[in-house]
């Protein structure tokens, strides 16, 4: 009976181990909202990494999290690294901007899990207001891809993103 047991929970973790094999070698999670301010005026608050801080949804992970800047202060080659308990640890760069239109980072996580993906800010004017999207994308190693099965990671960036973007929106729109 034993036996029977340990070969069923196997099998089940097999079947478990090989649902995860089929999940897609990439993701891709991205968010957008609209902002009634100047597209110069929101580009700023993004290229410039000592302005996340009054609106970045992991700023405010870990009071006691230790940040370092490096390069110039905005465009390209402007990064920070991190260090936290709670957030973990990595490093952001910009590689590619292109004003008042999309900005690239190059994201270099460490802990908990090491990841390289990359992250994009694109902004649209329309009118009084600009039209702005964040995303990320990398690839899904097979450690991701068992994680997924159990909790919907795509989500937690969402949730991410969406809160971020609102708190953007809010500094933006200040008079």
């Amino acid at each position: 009976m034993i036996k029977k047991i340990f070969l069923t929970l196997g099998l089940l973790i097999l079947a478990w181990l090989l649902y995860a094999a089929t999940k897609p070698s990439t993701f891709a999670v991205q968010r957008s909202v609209t902002i009634k301010a100047p597209v110069e005026k929101v580009y700023t608050l993004v290229d410039s990494l000592r302005a996340w801080s009054a609106w970045s949804p992991y700023e405010h992970l870990d009071s006691q999290m230790t940040k370092t800047y490096a390069g110039p202060p905005s465009g390209v080659g402007a990064s920070w690294s991190w260090e936290s308990k709670k957030a973990g640890s990595g490093r952001m760069t910009i590689i590619a901007a292109k004003p008042t239109t999309s900005i690239t980072f190059a994201l270099d996580f460490m802990a908990p899990m090491a990841a390289h993906d990359t992250a994009e800010f694109t902004f649209v004017p329309r009118g009084d207001s600009v039209a702005v999207t964040w995303g990320i994308h990398g690839p899904n190693p097979y450690a991701m891809k068992v994680v997924s099965t159990l909790m919907n990671v795509d989500a937690i960036y969402a949730s991410d993103f969406d809160r971020g973007l609102a708190s953007l929106k809010a500094l933006a729109e200040k008079p």
